[in-house]
């Protein structure tokens, strides 16, 4: 007896690939069984049987799933057939077939959009520029930056000026590539150049130009169709921050100077002060805990609020796999509030299909 399927011929799988939420889906498998069935099992872990209809040789069954994430295999006279066409002798869910069923989206600037990624620092600069404390101003734009400086540290504090007016200035070359929307990298006020260590989740890098440059950018994009999301990292902040401030540069109301200080709370210390778990061991990057409700409360009613309410039409979730769920729901519940067009995206390293 054999079982013949190949998810990428639309022979066997009528739409190949993801499918949309609500569509029928053609299942067909070529076989000399007497009786097939097509078993499918909900990421729950619901499972449901679809009796397969035979028809010259072959059997079919037509499905139509909600959205969702969903393992599949068939069954030919009692006998488990998964990927490869492979007869199993028990159950193994890793020879299963992978469906992902998505919900049909209507955001116009990501169906059929063209997503341009700009790291701020280094896509263009007009005018001067100042830098903080500890921090390198470089004027040769082009550059290359310093990995590790002369005393073998990586710091990632060498800035070459690039800024809100700057990307404005280059809107109408954005425009003539087809492009539909601008992720940034983060622009939260922070001690390095990527700022992915945020110093204050309100303030915007003044490296980067005034709230007023940063509203002229995105009223100018939307002249030209173009939508901006931006990076939420809301997994750690920086050791030089206002919440943390190990340094002391923010007035030393951070956790790292005092348990009673409101920020303590967002924290795990293991041995008050300098033991503390941080983003893979990197200790400029105290890590966030994953249930800490008043962390979660700020976002979702006063940084989400303020990127919303200054235009922008999404966010990309930095590590997202590493966030609550509960939260992570919240985002979007907060995110829909501002409109139905706005974006979650998620950033996940692995397998996002499946992760």
């Amino acid at each position: 007896m054999y079982l013949s399927f190949d998810p990428l011929d639309t022979t066997h799988k009528s739409i190949v690939g993801a499918v949309p939420a609500d569509s029928d889906v053609i299942f067909s498998v070529m076989s000399d069984c007497k009786n097939a069935l097509l078993s499918i099992t909900s990421d729950d872990g619901f499972e449901r049987a679809y009796p397969m209809t035979a028809l010259s040789g072959s059997f079919f069954a037509c499905v139509n799933l909600p959205e969702g994430l969903y393992w599949y295999r068939f069954f030919a006279d009692g006998n488990r057939y998964g990927r490869g066409e492979r007869l199993l002798a028990e159950l193994d869910s890793k020879s299963d077939y992978q469906l992902t069923v998505y919900s049909k989206s209507s955001l116009p600037f990501f169906v059929g959009g063209t997503i341009y990624q700009i790291f701020p620092d280094r896509f263009c600069k007009s005018g001067d520029f100042s830098v903080g404390k500890n921090k390198i101003k470089r004027s040769d734009w082009g550059g290359e930056p310093t990995y590790r400086n002369e005393f073998g540290k990586v710091e990632n504090n060498e800035f070459f000026g690039g800024n809100f007016k700057g990307i404005t200035q280059k809107l109408d070359y954005l425009k003539s590539l087809g492009v539909t929307c601008v992720y940034l990298n983060p622009i939260s006020k922070a001690y390095s150049s990527h700022r992915y260590d945020t110093g204050d989740y309100l303030e915007f890098d003044p490296v980067l130009g005034t709230e007023a440059d940063l509203k002229t950018m995105l009223s100018e994009g939307e002249k030209r169709g173009i939508s901006f999301i931006f990076d939420g990292v809301y997994n750690h902040v920086g050791a030089d921050s206002v919440y943390f401030d190990k340094y002391g540069n923010y007035g030393s109301k951070g956790a790292y100077n005092s348990k009673e200080s409101e920020y303590y709370d967002w924290f795990d210390f293991t041995s008050y002060p300098d033991a503390y778990t941080c983003w893979w061991n990197f200790v400029n990057l105290p890590a966030i805990k994953k249930d800490s409700r008043k962390f979660h409360d700020f976002i979702l009613n006063k940084v989400l609020p303020k990127y919303y309410e200054l235009g922008f039409k999404g966010v990309r979730l930095d590590v997202v796999d590493e966030l609550d769920e509960g939260f992570l729901r919240d985002i979007k519940k907060k995110t829909s509030e501002y409109s139905s067009d706005n974006a979650v995206i998620g950033e996940v390293w692995e397998d996002a299909t499946n992760k």
